[in-house]
């Protein structure tokens, strides 16, 4: 793996005041699997996504049948057992559902650590103003991720789209997400969110939206603030 810059940020340590702040590492995304599969297939053009997609539902279930029938194991990343929470009274007591609970015990494979953080570099997170707005479209249906001569992004209808930019999801507040399609008479039509990222939200246009010119507006609520993005000029095919 090539050298990587991974930023951080301190913290007021209120646990143990007397050690003045923490550091905590800012992350830039949450992966899902699918996310992982198109990483896999992006770096090996042979396997396909179904291939990946059953090979990874295969190994966790091996995984999982191991540890129900009682096997530790080792896998390149972690290793895994069975535990058992809950105190025994005596020596010769029996197990009891309601004092005694199975769990699964994972602990990190030796030499995970060193992979992953040896050629990491740490910068420290510069205080500044967050940036929230909006800097693109990605459409699938025509791979298009340029505007056009008179600023407009091209949306396909039928096709999803990802709408870029900064900022875009909220994390430690339950965030209520509205995009927007607003015609020329000021008329709107709310638009189904599929999944939202910090770096992009992704929906679509339904087949029976007319064609033609629209403004494209991105919101989010969350409490009592309300964050807007601006608009994008978007031509609807």
């Amino acid at each position: 793996m090539n050298e990587q810059v991974v930023y951080y940020e301190t913290l007021k340590n209120f646990v143990n005041q007397d050690r003045g702040y923490r550091a905590k590492v800012v992350i830039k995304d949450h992966l899902n699997p699918e996310d992982i599969i198109d990483r896999m297939a992006a770096k090996n053009t042979t396997i396909t996504r179904q291939d990946a997609l059953a090979v990874i539902s295969l190994y966790e279930e091996v995984i999982a049948e191991s540890l129900h029938k009682g096997y530790s194991l080792s896998t390149g990343i972690f290793r895994a057992s069975l535990g058992m929470k809950g105190n025994f009274s005596e020596e010769g007591e029996s197990y009891d559902e309601a004092k005694h609970e199975a769990h699964v015990t994972l602990q990190v494979a030796k030499g995970f650590n060193q992979k992953v953080t040896g050629k990491i570099k740490f910068h420290k997170k510069r205080d500044e103003r967050r940036m929230e707005n909006l800097t693109g479209i990605l459409d699938y249906g025509t791979g298009e991720r340029l505007p056009d001569d008179e600023g407009r992004y091209s949306i396909t209808k039928g096709s999803p789209f990802e709408l870029l930019g900064h900022n875009m999801k909220i994390y430690k507040y339950e965030g209520e997400y509205s995009l927007v399609l607003r015609d020329g008479e000021g008329r709107k039509l709310a638009l189904d969110i599929v999944k939202v990222a910090p770096g992009k939200v992704t929906s679509f246009v339904k087949g029976d939206v007319p064609e033609g010119e629209y403004e494209l507006c991105y919101v989010v609520r969350y409490g009592t603030v309300t964050r807007e993005y601006g608009s994008l000029r978007v031509r609807v095919l």
